[in-house]
């Protein structure tokens, strides 16, 4: 019996308040910890003020002002929208504390766990949630950057062996295979802050194609929205996928109530586009909220599915829509 079933009677005294959640949803957008926002991130934040509490449609993250950006080409299929919408749970920042990565690993899912490649233990932890059923990815790290004159004075480090812009090509190769060795089998990777270095074309090409040979996946955590990740991704032909919205950018100020208001956004972009992604962080309030809404979520028509099962559902859809033109 899986421990995700094992886990449920766990939540089912969480499932009321699950069910009574408040319909007030705020869109808060996230760049690295501690960093101005963007110019971008601060219009996101504009929207966000400015709108009333009860939505009438959901808002979508303003990416940059190019939209031939090719973001979305892979991450949603341009035909057949699902009658049960798929989202994409992404926790990331995991390892530095083994007891918060198994209280994630434990919750329902299945989930998409991404692990930095530092902390001490890292490889334990990511085993044993794999073990959990869940999908484990790399949260790579990657030079920070606001892009100002004084960024110097509000970036923090993005910890030892990132990727840094300008970065020659062997040596690009050469972090990206230490950092993969810290853990175990992976499916993909995501970046851990990565502002300017995914500003970088010439960088994320050498980066891209690393991943592409190894097959795997990669998901842009969008921390800047001139973030041309994705589009690289693309180009190096492998699939390429952009988070769609962060759950506790607010977690201190909001806690539980910010996250679950989150959730509900997170429904509503899944329904009007058949699939959505989602990032969080291992913090107590984020796996509090998540509990409930995780064994809800199915019974309101919602498949929770790890990044490559969404891969290779939206690959199967294109297949067969090809097959009928």
């Amino acid at each position: 019996m899986s421990r995700w079933v094992r886990n449920l009677g766990l939540f089912m005294a969480a499932l009321i308040i699950g069910l009574g959640l408040g319909m007030g949803a705020t869109f808060l957008t996230q760049g690295e910890s501690q960093i101005m926002a963007s110019p971008v991130e601060q219009l996101n934040d504009q929207i966000t003020k400015n709108r009333p509490a009860l939505l009438d449609r959901p808002i979508l993250t303003v990416s940059a002002p190019n939209t031939e950006d090719g973001r979305l080409s892979m991450a949603r299929p341009t035909t057949d929208i699902r009658a049960n919408p798929r989202i994409v749970i992404i926790i990331d920042d995991l390892g530095h504390s083994a007891h918060q990565s198994a209280k994630i690993a434990a919750l329902p899912g299945p989930l998409t766990l991404s692990f930095l490649p530092y902390p001490v233990g890292v490889k334990e932890q990511a085993l044993q949630a794999q073990k959990e059923g869940h999908s484990i990815f790399l949260h790579l790290p990657m030079e920070p950057g606001t892009g100002r004159a004084d960024e110097h004075k509000m970036v923090q480090s993005p910890g030892p062996n990132a990727l840094m812009s300008g970065m020659e090509r062997e040596e690009i190769n050469r972090l990206l295979a230490l950092n993969l060795s810290k853990l175990p089998q992976i499916d993909g990777v995501n970046n851990h802050m990565g502002s300017k270095f995914t500003r970088d074309r010439a960088s994320l090409n050498v980066l891209m194609k690393g991943l592409s040979r190894r097959g795997l996946y990669f998901v842009d955590s969008l921390t800047d929205g001139r973030s041309a990740a994705a589009k690289i991704a693309a180009q190096a032909g492998m699939p390429a996928l952009t988070r769609d919205i962060f759950l506790d950018a607010d977690h201190g100020a909001g806690g539980v109530a910010s996250v679950q208001a989150q959730l509900r956004l997170l429904e509503e972009i899944a329904r009007e586009h058949g699939q959505a992604i989602a990032i969080a962080h291992p913090y107590d309030s984020t796996i509090e909220a998540l509990g409930p809404w995780l064994v809800t979520a199915p019974a309101r028509g919602f498949e929770i599915v790890t990044v490559p099962e969404l891969v290779r559902g939206n690959e199967a859809m294109m297949a067969e829509a090809r097959h009928h033109q």
